[in-house]
């Protein structure tokens, strides 16, 4: 029996389909990938705004950084939350390690550099991390929050 140039048409035309598909997972990572970076991402926003807001109270405030983070930094620009972590809901770790300067830490769920699409925010703001928990070192005595990383 012999296949029609139909069937030939139609099934060139599936292949085509699926290494487009695979070409598509290849470079842009599979939709669970896709959600962690988002996650990654938002963590990433969270710490800088939450450094921002330390180095604004601590340059308009008495020049002293709070023992704990205050709970009006609650919300971020976009109006989320942005003390606390999206998928576990705990606090994102602060320590004050002296009258000007102090650790933020996150938990992330992939490293900076296997991930594809954080073109904007982590190099843009300078944010690496490695995957798992990862630390920043800041001087809120700075012209602008640089974060440092550190290990925990």
């Amino acid at each position: 029996m012999r296949a029609s140039n139909s069937n030939i048409f139609v099934i060139g035309a599936c292949a085509l389909v699926a290494l487009g598909i695979g070409l598509a997972f290849s470079q842009m990572g599979s939709p669970a990938q896709g959600r962690q970076i988002a996650l990654d991402q938002k963590r990433i926003r969270d710490l800088n705004a939450i450094a921002w807001n330390l180095q604004y109270r601590y340059t308009r405030v008495g020049r002293q950084l709070p023992k704990q983070l205050p709970n009006y930094f609650g919300v971020g620009p976009d109006g989320d939350p942005i003390l606390n972590d999206p998928v576990t809901g705990r606090r994102y770790i602060y320590f004050r390690k002296d009258a000007k300067h102090y650790r933020l830490c996150a938990r992330f769920g992939l490293a900076s550099d296997q991930n594809k699409l954080q073109e904007g925010d982590h190099r843009r703001l300078n944010w690496p991390h490695s995957v798992g928990q990862t630390c920043y070192s800041f001087d809120a005595s700075a012209d602008s929050p640089e974060p440092m990383p550190v290990k925990p």
